[in-house]
């Protein structure tokens, strides 16, 4: 498909915003930070002078730091790129960061009111503010975990928002195991690949930890390690995916209720709901009022150079495919830019503390959210199941709007 292109107009201001965003847009402007053998000594590789792997590996250094170098001497730009940790991975390495596959199609139920804040009677009618964050949760200013060469970025966030949401009940002193659900989460439908560092969901997460409950991190390392491709230990596989029966609302929502035998009732977990795709409003609202969520983004090969300030809709996949999971938990404005001030939304990652702002970043939101729509031309490798449709209509920028989950405790 052609190259998205978002309808909304912004407003160019004069000189005064062009200067102060020029400083802050061409701050690494130039050459790059470090050369090749000073990053192979601060992040510790072993490759040695002389032999192949080193050659590749500068070469690959090399072409993304005059990629950075290039993006930050732009003065219309919002955001600074940086080397980091994944300067010198090849793009076959930087694909496995982006292993979200969401499941589509509905698992049956109708007729029956959703489990959705507006339903229940909260923050229907609530001012939605300018800015909104929930980046005091401890769990949120927690250090962002690190999923290396394993595209488990759905069990990092399903993990996160977990944790987030239970402390907003009050739980203290959470760190659920987000290799427990990447060894055991079953995926037989091969919901856009085989499961674990292979891609998944978060509602397979949420179903697994029904059925089997979840481990915090210590008691998971005690059992299996801290390695990402451990073996699922017999007691805490599941025979199947399914839990819940899912109820779909009349607005095209998922949810899932558990019951009081189920084994994830015993970490708070009463239910999850999958929100009504590219609806603006209810993600807004939700988040509000409830904590952070789920979201899968669209992330183009941008954001791994990305150090700080707001990314803009040509750093997205512009093909619109859903390949990689975050945690949603702030939006706001940033007031002096070029383009006057700039609204954006805030996520935590799961490429760690080193990446972005200490492991959060931040993207362009649209007046017109709803409208910033392409087609997802390859679901079964950005997302999708088995026999799912060929092709999906994807919202928002980064195609936020589209898969949203909310787990709810």
């Amino acid at each position: 498909m052609a190259p998205f292109r978002t309808a909304a107009a912004l407003v160019v201001l004069g000189a005064p915003a062009v200067s102060a965003l020029s400083v802050d847009a061409r701050a690494g402007c130039g050459g790059p930070s470090m050369d090749f053998p000073a990053f192979v000594e601060k992040y510790g590789r072993s490759y040695q002078v002389g032999t192949d792997e080193y050659s590749t590996r500068e070469a690959v250094f090399q072409r993304r730091t005059a990629r950075i170098a290039s993006h930050n001497c732009n003065p219309a730009g919002l955001h600074t790129a940086e080397i980091n940790h994944l300067t010198d991975w090849t793009p076959e390495e930087l694909a496995t960061l982006r292993g979200h596959k969401s499941r589509r199609g509905a698992s049956g139920g109708v007729g029956q009111s959703p489990f959705l804040l507006a339903k229940r009677g909260k923050g229907k009618d609530k001012p939605v503010p300018t800015d909104f964050s929930w980046g005091h949760l401890a769990s949120i200013k927690a250090n962002s975990s690190e999923q290396g060469t394993c595209g488990s970025c759905w069990a990092h966030a399903s993990r996160l928002t977990m944790e987030s949401r239970a402390e907003i009940k009050g739980l203290k002193h959470i760190r659920f195991s987000a290799n427990q659900l990447t060894a055991c989460t079953p995926n037989p439908k091969h919901c856009g690949g085989n499961g674990g560092c292979d891609g998944a969901t978060a509602e397979l997460a949420y179903e697994y930890v029904f059925n089997k409950g979840l481990l915090q991190a210590d008691e998971w390392r005690a059992k299996a390690g801290d390695n990402q491709t451990a073996e699922c230990p017999e007691a805490l596989k599941a025979s199947t995916e399914v839990a819940t029966r899912g109820i779909i609302g009349a607005d095209g929502s998922e949810t899932h209720r558990g019951t009081a035998k189920m084994a994830g009732r015993a970490i708070g977990l009463k239910g999850w709901t999958k929100l009504p795709e590219n609806k603006e409003d209810v993600i807004v609202r939700e988040l509000m009022t409830n904590g952070p969520l789920y979201v899968a983004v669209a992330a183009g090969d941008p954001w791994f150079d990305y150090k700080q300030g707001v990314m803009t809709e040509d750093h997205c996949d512009r093909d619109f495919i859903v390949n990689h999971a975050v945690v949603l938990f702030a939006w706001g404005v940033k007031k002096k830019t070029i383009r006057g001030p700039v609204k954006y939304w805030q996520i935590k990652n799961s490429w760690g503390p080193q990446w972005g702002e200490q492991g959060t970043g931040r993207f362009i939101r649209s007046d017109h959210e709803e409208k910033v729509c392409g087609w997802d031309e390859d679901p079964q490798s950005g997302s999708g199941c088995d026999g799912g449709p060929e092709r999906v209509w994807v919202c928002g920028t980064c195609g936020i709007l589209y898969d949203v989950v909310a787990p709810h405790f």
